[in-house]
């Protein structure tokens, strides 16, 4: 019984796994101060993931997984392309 549980839904397990490596990986990358730098290739890489295996899971989740994907990419979206004010006027 247990077995044919872990086999139907795996993907939790792996989202559980997913969530707490992702804690992990912030912590470390806000110590060695390369959270802005590379924070934002971790996100794509892993909403690429996620999109792959949204079609394998059942509807409850994959329909929250999307929207999870979605978040993603405007977050992603709003950090790579965020305007910046310069200090110096602009040649006309």
């Amino acid at each position: 019984m247990l077995k044919n549980w872990l086999i139907e839904y795996w993907w939790i397990l792996a989202s559980l796994l997913y969530v707490i490596l992702v804690m992990i990986l912030m912590r470390v990358l806000v110590r060695r101060g390369t959270f802005d730098r590379t924070w934002p290739k971790i996100i794509l890489a892993t909403t690429c993931v996620i999109v792959i295996f949204i079609p394998t899971m059942h509807p409850p989740w994959n329909y929250t997984n999307a929207a999870v994907v979605v978040f993603n990419l405007l977050v992603l979206f709003r950090i790579t392309f965020k305007s910046e004010k310069s200090p110096e006027p602009r040649d006309r």
